[in-house]
C-alpha cells in the first residue's frame, strides 16, 4: 500500500477537526491495511501504526464516542496476536487516565488482523 503524502496527512487532519457529528460507533485498527478495509465497509476508523504506537493525545478525539449509558462506542479491532493484545491494554488505560469509558474490544480469530477476517465475509 503506497504511503500518503504530506498533503493527504493534511486533508485528513482537517478531515478530522471538521465540526460535524460524532459517529455512534468508531474502530480502531492495527495499520493502515486494516484501516482502509474498515472504511471500505463503511465503517468509521482510525488507524495506528503498530497497537503500542497509539498516542495518549490522540485519546481526546474520541470524548463523547458513547451511548446514552455512558459505555465506549470505540472498539479496538487490533491484530489477534500478542503485540495486540499488549496494545489493546496500553490504549484502555490511556482511556481510563481522562476518565473516558474502556473502548470495547473485538475479538478475532487467532493470528487474524481484520482485512483478513472481512475476507472471510465477517462485516457485521
Amino acid at each position: 500500500m503506497a504511503r500518503l503524502t504530506e498533503q493527504e496527512k493534511q486533508d485528513i487532519v482537517r478531515y478530522l477537526e471538521a465540526d460535524k457529528p460524532l459517529p455512534d460507533k468508531v474502530l480502531v485498527c492495527e495499520g493502515e491495511s486494516d484501516t482502509w478495509t474498515a472504511l471500505f465497509y463503511g465503517f468509521p476508523a482510525v488507524g495506528t501504526l503498530g497497537a503500542k504506537n497509539f498516542k495518549a493525545a490522540w485519546v481526546e478525539g474520541f470524548r463523547g464516542i458513547e451511548d446514552a449509558d455512558g459505555r465506549s462506542g470505540v472498539y479496538l479491532v487490533l491484530d489477534a496476536d500478542k503485540a495486540g493484545a499488549e496494545g489493546s491494554l496500553v490504549i484502555a488505560d490511556l482511556f481510563l487516565k481522562v476518565g473516558l469509558p474502556v473502548p470495547l474490544q473485538m475479538i478475532l480469530p487467532s493470528g487474524m488482523d481484520l482485512t483478513d477476517f472481512m475476507k472471510g465475509g465477517m462485516t457485521e
